[in-house]
C-alpha cells in the first residue's frame, strides 16, 4: 500500500512477499518502492494532458495520478472509481476534482492494484456518428493503453518480486547469488538478507570449530588420564609384588610398602604442580629424601644431606622413576648406611653435559657412616635401581666402598614434551 516516508516526506508503495522454508511460511520480506516510479511510467505514455491517469493499490489508495499528483497521492480514489476498481472495462465516474469522465480500468491479479484512464465527457460531445465512432475508438484506445500500462507496471513489479523470491531461496539454502536485481529496493532487501545469513553462517561455523576443538581436547585429556592411571597402577602393583617378596612379615611389608607408596605420591605431587610437564632434578632429590632428613638442601636444618647441581627439568616418567630410585637409596642409608648414624653424611650431586643431546651424571655418595659391606643376596632395592637405570636408558655403577656407598647414574635427558 501507500505510505508517507517519515524522514524524506515522499510517498512510497510497499509490497510484502512471504518467504517459505520446508513448505511453511518462514519470513515476510517488505519491498518499499518510490511512488514516483509509477509517475514516470505514466508520463512516458505521453497521453493527452486533459486525460486523468492514476494507479491505486488494493485498498483504493492513490499511488500516483496525472495531473495533480502531489495534491491527490496517498488519498482514496474517487468513489466512482473505487466502486469499479475490481473490474475491467469502461465506466462513467466522477473525478476527485468533480469532473465527469469515461474511465477505462485494468487490474493486476498479482498485486491487486488497478490502473485507470479517464477522459472528460465534454471531449466526447460531437455528432452521434462521430461520437459513436470516436467513443468506440477512444474506448478501444483507452482500454489498450490501460492494459499496456497495467501490464508494464505489473510485469516490472512481478519480475522483481519473482527474482527476489528465487534469490531468497538460494540465499537461505547457502548458494551464491548476484545481489543486483531489476529493482533497487529489492536489491537493498536482498543485500541485507545476505549479510544476515552470512553472519549467522559464520557464527555457526565458529561454534562448530570451537566445539570440535573442545571435543578433541576432551578426548586427549581422557586418553592421557587413562594412560597415567594405568601406569600408576602398574607401578603400585610392581612395588607391592616386590615388597611382598623381600619382606619377612605383614608389619615389615606395611612399613616398606607405605614408604615406597609415599615416595610415589610425592613424585605425583611434583608433577601436579607443573600439570605433568615435568620437574626439576633438585626438587626430585629433595622430595625423595625428605621423609628421612627433613629439609634437605644442605642448609642449617640438616647439614648431613647436601644436594647440588645445575637446573635441569626432567619429564614425567623420568621424575617417577628417579624419585623411586633415590627413595630406595635413602631408605637403605637410613637403615644401614650414613643416615643411620649421627656423623653420617650424604651428598647428591650431578652435572649436565651435551647440548643437542644432554646427559645427566648423578652421584650418590655416603661417608662417616657404619662400615659398608656388599650384600650377599640381591634385594628389592638393588633390583629397583637396575630396573630404573634400564627404564631411563642409562648406566648404573654401585661401589660398596668401606668409607661409604657410592652410586653413579648416567642417563640421557628426554625431551620434556614427550617424556
Amino acid at each position: 500500500g501507500a505510505i508517507l516516508g517519515p524522514i524524506v516526506g515522499r510517498w512510497a508503495a510497499t509490497v510484502e512477499v512471504p518467504v517459505f522454508r520446508d513448505g511453511k511460511p518462514f519470513r515476510v520480506l517488505a519491498v518499499v518502492m518510490d511512488a514516483e516510479n509509477f509517475l514516470d511510467l505514466m508520463a512516458k505514455q505521453k497521453l493527452p494532458a486533459t486525460w486523468r491517469t492514476g494507479v491505486v493499490d488494493a485498498d483504493g489508495i492513490l499511488l500516483a495520478r496525472l495531473p495533480d499528483n502531489v495534491q491527490y497521492v496517498g488519498q482514496p480514489a474517487s468513489a466512482g472509481w473505487r466502486a469499479v476498481m475490481d473490474r475491467e472495462g469502461i465506466f462513467a465516474t466522477t473525478t476527485l476534482d468533480g469532473i465527469r469522465v469515461m474511465t477505462s480500468t485494468a487490474r493486476s491479479s498479482l498485486s491487486g492494484w488497478s490502473v485507470g484512464i479517464g477522459v472528460d465527457e465534454r471531449e466526447l460531445e460531437a455528432p452521434v456518428r462521430t461520437t459513436i465512432m470516436s467513443g468506440s475508438l477512444l474506448g478501444v484506445t483507452v482500454s489498450v493503453l490501460s492494459l499496456l500500462l497495467a501490464f508494464r507496471i505489473a510485469r516490472h513489479i512481478s519480475n522483481g518480486i519473482a527474482e527476489l523470491q528465487e534469490k531468497v531461496r538460494a540465499v537461505v539454502a547457502g548458494q551464491a547469488v548476484t545481489l543486483s536485481t531489476s529493482l533497487a529496493e529489492v536489491t537493498g532487501v536482498l543485500t541485507a538478507l545476505q549479510g544476515a545469513v552470512d553472519e549467522k553462517r559464520s557464527a555457526e561455523e565458529r561454534l562448530t570449530t570451537e566445539r570440535a576443538a573442545a571435543d578433541r581436547r576432551h578426548t586427549l585429556l581422557m586418553n592421557e588420564l587413562t594412560h597415567r592411571v594405568k601406569n600408576t597402577l602398574a607401578v603400585v602393583q610392581a612395588i607391592a609384588f616386590q615388597t611382598t617378596r623381600t619382606t619377612s612379615g605383614p608389619e615389615a611389608f606395611t612399613q616398606a610398602f607405605a614408604g615406597r607408596l609415599s615416595s610415589l605420591a610425592r613424585a605425583h605431587d611434583l608433577l601436579t604442580r607443573s600439570a605433568w610437564a615435568g620437574a626439576d632434578l633438585a626438587d626430585i632429590a629433595s622430595a625423595a629424601v625428605e621423609p628421612f632428613t627433613g629439609p634437605s638442601r644442605g642448609d642449617a636444618d640438616d647439614p648431613r644431606v647436601a644436594i647440588a647441581g645445575p637446573p635441569v627439568d626432567l619429564p614425567a616418567n623420568t621424575t617417577i622413576t628417579l624419585t623411586l630410585m633415590l627413595h630406595e637409596l635413602a631408605t637403605n642409608a637410613a637403615k644401614y648406611g650414613a643416615l643411620s648414624a649421627k656423623p653420617g653424611r650424604v651428598r647428591i650431586t650431578w652435572t649436565v653435559s651435551g647440548i643437542a643431546e644432554r646427559v645427566v651424571e648423578l652421584a650418590w655418595s655416603e661417608e662417616c657412616g657404619p662400615p659398608v659391606r656388599e650384600p650377599q643376596h640381591t634385594g628389592f632395592g638393588t633390583r629397583l635401581l637396575n630396573m630404573g637405570a634400564l627404564q631411563l636408558g642409562g648406566e648404573l655403577t654401585v661401589d660398596y666402598a668401606a668409607r661409604g656407598l657410592n652410586v653413579k647414574l648416567r642417563f640421557p635427558v628426554p625431551n620434556i614434551e614427550t617424556g
